[in-house]
């Protein structure tokens, strides 16, 4: 193997696979020490330094690739479905298929300021593109962007995480926002809060269970109409989509996030397959390679840490995590930072997109939409 060929390996993304790090067991009272003076009832853990055996080997940003981006290609529907109904139903079908069941057992690395990703996803003959930027380090808050400027989809995201810990058990509410604009149709679907809230419990004893809680809502004021989304014990969901008009209901469903999720139309009676969670994964992203990949992107600013906690070398990660979060303190302390690289502040406390060479495409896909 060449060392070229080498770096392409060490720095692929470990996001929905399986490996070593997910059963390597947590004594309590080994990692007690470096943790329990920074916990107290309802403490934001995004402060907290955590050890490597309670880490997943990916950021942030490489998780929201494959929520955002991954899952992609079921919105490849969308200009062509006539039906505004239609197309609701496939917005809806792309969210739970992003929020499927919570497979992970740990968390991943906290993104640090400025920190980037990049990846692109092939597939059914289209191209997207995923940007991903943290813009804010406390209170951790990162900016998304997927594009497909042939489709004319995109969707944005700014996305805010505030763990809390709560003795044996943590929530994690999220905030900001999310729109997929589908321009043949000049709609916009709008998320009020990104993603949905998780609550972990049984964090110190007892089998940890991860589990999505609340009620979410997708809304499309061109088309009025509004999906509602509910998360309940157990993987327990349920929701429908309303008329915006006379807050009818035309659609209804419910179901577990492991299985199949089944419909009905409140119009015509008919019954139909929403999604099907066995069957339902993220495809196959593509990343740069390490040569014209930036330097601040999460691959790179974390391959130390990943390598070893892929090699189940906890004492390694720990020492390059350190590195890491020390670099970060360093140019804050000399108040330096990462240029923003695709995204940058307006006045409203947003953060627009500014990656020239994709607004370019995108003003030419709103001037020849599909």
């Amino acid at each position: 193997m060449t060392e070229e060929n080498k770096v392409e390996e060490e720095l692929k993304s470990y996001v929905e696979q399986d490996g070593v790090w997910q059963t390597v067991k947590i004594s309590i009272w080994g990692v007690a020490r470096s943790i329990i003076q920074q916990l107290r009832n309802g403490a934001e853990l995004t402060k907290l330094s955590l050890p490597a055996v309670f880490l997943e080997p990916y950021s942030v940003l490489e998780l929201g690739a494959a929520r955002l981006a991954g899952h992609f290609p079921i919105l490849h529907d969308l200009p062509s479905e006539s039906d505004p109904l239609g197309r609701m139903i496939i917005t809806t079908r792309w969210y739970l298929a992003a929020y499927k069941c919570i497979a992970f057992s740990k968390k991943p690395y906290n993104s640090i300021l400025g920190e980037t990703h990049r990846c692109t996803v092939n597939e059914g003959g289209h191209q997207t593109k995923f940007y991903a930027q943290q813009v804010s380090h406390h209170p951790p808050k990162s900016a998304f962007r997927s594009i497909n400027s042939t489709l004319g989809i995109v969707i944005e995201a700014l996305v805010g995480f505030e763990p809390k810990f709560h003795g044996n058990y943590v929530t994690v509410p999220s905030s900001g926002y999310m729109k997929i604009h589908n321009k043949k149709y000049e709609e916009e679907y709008f998320f009020a809060q990104p993603l949905p809230g998780v609550l972990i419990s049984n964090v110190i004893w007892g089998t940890r269970v991860h589990e999505w809680t609340g009620t979410y809502t997708i809304v499309c004021e061109k088309s009025q109409l509004r999906t509602i989304v509910s998360y309940s014990p157990k993987g327990q969901l349920k929701g429908a989509i309303l008329s915006l008009k006379d807050d009818s209901t035309l659609i209804t469903f419910q179901g577990n996030t492991t299985n199949p999720v089944f419909a009905e139309n409140k119009v015509d009676n008919t019954k139909f397959l929403l999604i099907d969670y066995a069957k339902s994964k993220p495809v196959k992203m593509c990343y740069p390679s390490p040569s014209v990949m930036d330097e601040t992107d999460s691959l790179k600013i974390w391959k130390d840490v990943t390598k070893a906690i892929v090699a189940n070398d906890l004492i390694a990660a720990d020492l390059a995590k350190e590195k890491v979060e020390k670099a970060q303190r360093e140019r804050r302390a000399k108040n330096i930072h990462f240029p923003n690289k695709y995204f940058v502040p307006d006045d409203k406390g947003n953060w627009d997109f500014c990656y020239l060479e994709e607004q370019e495409k995108e003003t030419k896909a709103n001037n020849n939409p599909v």
